[in-house]
């Protein structure tokens, strides 16, 4: 049976001295605060400092078991063809891309080559390839696909490869088509 991964918020206290870094990967905020979930929905909390001021703050927590679920609609995509920080790259087949094209400003990666292309390829061979730059792992990328289904698993398999900000068009194709007879 499938089951959707999900992300759970919780209250958390934050010492001000913590405000301002990276909360999720600061090895001084972790030994800080110490976040555990004995069940779904059952958090527990441990302050390690009680003499510290600590105020209320809202961050996401991702267990092992959840993906990180970042998606982007069409708005963002308009944003992101104008942004050449930002890579595109569409993961359907080289036969639906010849059928319909590709988002304008995003690079071809048939899905089942990504993971060979990121892991093999050095960031000259890339950019000769696709005429970009090789994003670094923290780079913002855009999968799109048909309707956002491969695109996702493909998101799962860039953040598996460390590739942070790694994003999924959930429309896909057929809302971009759709949007853009709109306009």
């Amino acid at each position: 049976m499938y089951t959707r991964p999900f992300r759970r918020l919780h209250r958390v206290f934050v010492s001000s001295g913590f405000l301002g870094r990276n909360l999720l990967t600061d090895s001084s905020y972790q030994r800080s605060v110490k976040i555990v979930t004995d069940g779904p929905g059952n958090l527990i909390r441990n302050f390690h400092s009680s003499n510290s001021p600590y105020r209320e703050a809202d961050i996401a927590l991702h267990c092992q078991n959840d993906k990180m679920a970042l998606n982007a609609n069409y708005e963002q995509v308009l944003e992101a063809q104008k942004d050449d920080n930002v890579l595109i790259i569409d993961v359907r087949e080289q036969a639906e891309i010849n059928e319909t094209g590709k988002l304008p400003g995003s690079i071809h990666i048939p899905m089942a080559d990504v993971r060979q292309i990121f892991v093999n390829l050095s960031d000259e061979q890339f950019e000769e390839r696709y005429g970009r730059h090789k994003p670094g792992k923290n780079t913002k990328i855009i999968l799109s696909c048909r309707s956002g289904k491969r695109s996702g698993a493909v998101q799962e398999v860039m953040q598996k490869l460390g590739y942070t900000r790694a994003y999924n068009y959930t429309g896909g194709w057929l809302d971009w088509e759709n949007k853009q007879k709109k306009t």
